[in-house]
């Protein structure tokens, strides 16, 4: 059965210039997003009413997830198993390199962006247990495994004779993998149980690993024999292909406070260590031939035309770093909350990478170009987010409650990188050869701000002790904001050669995007023993709840 419970105040306790020093420190100090401090996630339950419910109506699970020191509110011994709504990871670096962009003098490094990132669909399980007398422990894993794979076969023979004779052979083959895993551990100790008053402390320590792999590949033929007249043949061969790979580690620990009858009923900090690598590659061939036979002449019994090209890039990073964060939830008065919170990350690195191109073209003349680019690079990352929310909720009836909130969610990261090293150019056109060996230099910056604004409705109806049901609605608002550069150059002193020189791009996005988000769930309590969530929701306001159901099954004992 669901229970609520308000937190009551004394009269007059609590003086208005206290409340408005405990804004201002909250603004100023608050919490990181449920991200960074999480258990297994939200419950269904507040993943149905809203998120931005979250730390408002109260939760046992939710509370637990936010807050180390509520674990004691999960109550006595029990186990939970079942599947949570996707999640998302994301790497902040910039995207694989497009095989066509390897045609190009410098290294084919995109602008940054967000970076490669993945979503699944974790499943958890989790055992709560009282220690003692004064002690309530809660362990949990959670873990997503996925894989794709895709092979796409086409050719195509035929053959035409009397009196012409042609022949057409074409090949292409195409493919595409990926791999994704996740795994997560946590636990966690709190002090006291749901019905202790007073001061609350617990501590958590959660480990998660993140990996993700994909490649592409495109290998394509064509070949045209002449005709009985001797008429144009062509053969033309095409390979590309592209790879990344990213892994994540990260250690988290989290230290709560909490006080149901306090003004300052949540406090939260801590802060995480973590480790990133990130490898990016892609390599692309192209041949075109006329001459069949190798006699060095076309059908027509002229030069004919033949080129290679052939590009390889190879790239990776490891950085290193860690998250500060705090969280403050405030009592108001009965049934009027709110939180704040506030995180700050940083990561520092390295890496290296390589850059080579071989060009060979020969029509009446031979002209090769050979490029080779060896640099390493130097980087940081720096993130803020910050969480402001305040809701209201009351009981309408017994077992009736509804709920509105607001929150507003800012986000801004950057990433700054510098590379430097050495590049060699070979340049022969004819009799003429001309070899360059020059530092190159290369700067990526990026830059982004997202605010985000929700205002869910919702409604929890207890209709039997066995059943209730639930319904939410929000009406979500984000304004993002992007911008990224590249700068790379080449020190020469030739001036005939100052098409090499240096380079640079530019790039400002600006997007708004407006949704109406839907869910709906349920909770069948069967012999007071066992409950049985369902969740059910839509995505960028299209409704197909059965694309994004999840449950969960909780046994106590």
């Amino acid at each position: 059965m669901v229970r609520f419970q308000f937190a009551r105040h004394p009269s007059g306790r609590h003086h208005s210039s206290g409340r408005i020093l405990a804004v201002a420190i909250a603004f100023a100090v608050s919490a990181i997003g449920p991200e960074a401090i999480a258990q297994t996630g939200y419950s269904l339950r507040i993943r149905t009413l809203g998120t931005p419910f979250a730390g408002i109506i109260d939760d046992p699970f939710t509370d637990a997830y936010l807050n180390p020191a509520r674990v004691g509110d999960l109550g006595g011994r029990q186990v939970y198993v079942g599947q949570l709504p996707g999640s998302n990871v994301a790497f902040l670096f910039p995207g694989r390199a497009s095989v066509w962009d390897l045609r190009r003098v410098f290294p084919p490094e995109r602008l940054p962006g967000t970076g490669p990132g993945w979503g699944y669909a974790p499943y958890t399980a989790g055992f709560v247990s009282p220690v003692g007398r004064t002690l309530t422990s809660s362990f949990a894993l959670e873990a997503a495994a996925e894989g794709s794979e895709r092979l796409d076969d086409g050719s195509t023979l035929w053959v035409d004779v009397n009196p012409p004779m042609d022949a057409s052979s074409t090949r292409d083959v195409g493919g595409s993998e990926s791999s994704r895993y996740h795994a997560l551990l946590d636990g966690a100790v709190g002090t006291g149980f749901p019905e202790t008053s007073g001061g609350r402390f617990g501590v958590r320590a959660t480990v998660s690993y993140d990996k993700y792999n994909s490649a592409d590949a495109d290998d394509r033929l064509t070949i045209e024999t002449p005709d009985a007249f001797g008429n144009e043949q062509k053969s033309s061969d095409r390979y590309s292909g592209s790879g990344m790979h990213c892994e994540q580690t990260r250690l988290l620990v989290a230290l709560g406070r909490f006080s149901r009858e306090g003004f300052v009923r949540d406090i939260v900090g801590g802060g995480s260590v973590e480790w990133q690598r990130y490898e990016q590659n892609a390599v692309i061939m192209d041949i075109e031939d006329e001459d069949y036979d190798r006699n060095g002449l076309d059908p027509g019994g002229g030069a004919p035309d033949y080129s290679y090209d052939r590009a390889d890039f190879d790239s990776d990073r490891e950085y290193a770093g860690g998250t500060l964060f705090a969280r403050l939830g405030f009592q108001w008065r009965r049934g009027l909350r709110s939180y704040h919170e506030l995180s700050w990350r940083r990561l520092n690195g390295d890496g290296e990478s390589q850059y080579g191109r071989d060009v060979i073209e020969f029509d009446y003349t031979p002209s090769t170009l050979g490029e080779e680019c060896r640099f390493g690079k130097d980087g940081d990352v720096t993130a803020i987010l910050c969480f402001n929310g305040i809701g209201y909720f009351d009981e309408v009836r017994e077992g009736l409650l509804w709920a509105v909130a607001a929150q507003v969610r800012y986000y801004r990261d950057t990433y700054d990188e510098t590379g430097a090293g050495t590049i060699v150019l070979g340049i022969q056109d004819s009799s003429d050869t001309t070899s360059i060996d020059a530092p190159y230099r290369q700067a990526l910056d990026y830059e982004r701000e997202s605010w985000v604004f929700h205002l869910p409705v919702a409604l929890d109806w207890q209709i039997h002790r066995h059943f209730a049901w639930r319904f939410g609605v929000a009406f979500q608002a984000q304004r993002s904001e992007v911008d990224a550069r590249t700068q790379q150059s080449i020190d020469v002193t030739d001036v005939g050669l100052s098409p090499f020189s240096s380079t640079g791009d530019s790039r400002r996005d600006l997007s708004y995007q407006t949704d109406v988000l839907f869910s709906t769930g349920f909770i069948v309590n069967l012999w007071d023993r066992i409950d049985v969530e369902f969740f059910g929701g839509n995505e960028s306001g299209r409704i197909d709840f059965t694309s994004y159901a999840s449950a969960l099954v909780t046994y106590r004992f």
